[in-house]
């Protein structure tokens, strides 16, 4: 596995900082340089013993390639410690993000990436349109990187270094969150983009299923078959549980019952049991099974006294009766 880049481990360093305030750190390395000023910036290096200016950082800039090159530059005729260097690097990558805007290097992409991927968690909709720019670009990034001979896989990989955030998860989640807002028609543009990196991925997978509403059902099915076939014996319980969702969704129905028989001894603690009742119940009500809706909302209730945080006993008779009541 490729060891992820300074910049974004300082960058996943301030976000896990900012979820856990507890979390022992020194203020340098968890601050937001973007909102810092170019005199502050300057002033900073100043202090460290670069004496720049705009002028003179723009000079040093263009014969560098990146801010990781430009900082060995600064540094290599100063005694630094290791932890000043990291100060420079922090301080001299936001300075190129300003003053070399024409000039970007792959981890000023992925760190604005990384940006709009916090400013969207945090629910700031009005930059919507600068995070499809920066998704756009690091797919010209990795499209670049496979027409220079890397395997697609290679490229995702050595781009994702670079990124704070597990890309794999944010698109998977992103266009899920494009689906539910029912902006199909961009999900399917990324679902496209991503194809020839994440085409063997089983997550990628479910969402190009969900996206295929209009397939002939025939085809639907079949893929559905694949996707089971290929992965139902990796025992994910939670893309178990994504996988029954959708089949709820667009069918076979028939396949519904292997998959809740292949789930059922996976699971761990009575959430996991009532989540996979919820999604019983979601069926039956589809299918318009009123009776066996009612078994299972039977079973639901009466285990509502139940911690949710219980072990389940994988020899629970509810759950020998709900494979029942599904097998019907």
């Amino acid at each position: 596995m490729t060891q992820i880049q300074k910049n974004a481990l300082y960058h996943l360093l301030r976000l896990n900082s900012m979820k856990d305030p507890s979390l022992k750190v020194q203020p340098w390395q968890v601050e937001d340089y973007r909102k810092f000023s170019l005199e502050e910036l300057f002033s900073r290096l100043s202090k460290l013993g670069i004496q720049l200016n705009r002028s003179s950082f723009a000079t040093h800039a263009d014969e560098c390639d990146s801010p990781e090159e430009l900082v060995e530059v600064l540094s290599k005729d100063e005694e630094v410690t290791s932890e000043e260097e990291d100060k420079i690097y922090l301080l001299s990558f936001e300075l190129w993000r300003r003053v070399m805007a024409d000039k970007p290097s792959l981890s000023i992409f992925c760190n604005e990436l990384d940006h709009q991927i916090q400013l969207y968690d945090e629910g700031n909709d009005e930059y919507a349109q600068a995070l499809q720019d920066a998704i756009e670009n690091f797919f010209k990034i990795l499209d670049e990187n496979v027409d220079e001979g890397l395997e697609p896989a290679e490229a995702l990989e050595l781009v994702s270094a670079y990124c704070a955030n597990d890309i794999r998860s944010f698109i998977y989640d992103y266009m899920q969150d494009l689906i539910d807002d029912n902006n199909e028609s961009y999900a399917k543009d990324i679902l496209e983009e991503s194809r020839t990196y994440l085409k063997d991925d089983k997550w990628f997978k479910l969402l190009d299923a969900r996206l295929s509403i209009k397939w002939p059902p025939e085809v639907v099915h079949e893929y559905l078959e694949r996707i089971i076939e290929d992965h139902i014996e990796e025992n994910d319980l939670i893309f178990n549980f994504d996988l029954l969702d959708l089949i709820i969704t667009v069918g076979p129905h028939g396949l519904f019952y292997k998959v809740i028989a292949a789930t059922a001894p996976l699971l761990k603690s009575e959430e996991d049991f009532q989540d996979l009742l919820s999604i019983c119940l979601d069926y039956f009500l589809r299918i318009d099974q009123n009776v066996n809706e009612k078994s299972v909302q039977n079973i639901l209730d009466k285990r509502s006294y139940i911690v949710l945080d219980a072990p389940i006993n994988a020899q629970d008779k509810d759950i020998a009766a709900l494979l029942a009541i599904v097998s019907k």
